[in-house]
């Protein structure tokens, strides 16, 4: 079981006990396809509207951004109502889409290019026109 899928059942201690906070070595690959590396820490944060600051969480650099997103939701909503959940498609995970709902959010969130709900919407289906039978009517469109 993940982290995501386990933090649905914790309580928000009980998810912040579980995240590191050792310093360690971050790693990503940048934009220009080069691996970029960092030691230390990283902090999260959760932000309004004009990048004002609501919750914060200091963790190991290494840390995937999408762990925190389910504790810093809900530490956020114990603060100010808001009625979105604004995230970029890192967070693309249905686990962190469904924590958004029962807060009372609408989550906004892009498909990653590897996601599941990327394959399943609607556009990036292949669709069938006209009758489903001759070689002339069996074009196929790809989203």
């Amino acid at each position: 079981m993940t982290r995501i899928e386990r933090q649905k059942t914790m309580t928000l201690v009980e998810m912040l006990a579980d995240l590191p906070t050792a310093c360690a070595v971050g790693c990503k690959t940048n934009s220009h396809g080069r691996k970029e590396t960092w030691r230390g820490y990283k902090l999260h944060l959760d932000v309004a509207d004009g990048q004002v600051p609501i919750s914060g969480l200091l963790t190991s650099a290494n840390l995937h951004d999408s762990q925190v997103a389910i504790p810093l939701a809900t530490m956020t909503a114990a603060r100010v109502s808001n009625l979105y959940d604004l995230m970029d498609s890192a967070y693309d995970c249905q686990h962190i889409r469904e924590h958004s709902r029962s807060l009372g959010h609408v989550p906004i969130i892009p498909a990653s290019r590897d996601s599941e709900a990327r394959a399943a919407c609607p556009w990036n289906r292949t669709r069938r026109i006209g009758s489903m039978s001759g070689p002339r009517w069996n074009e196929s469109t790809a989203g």
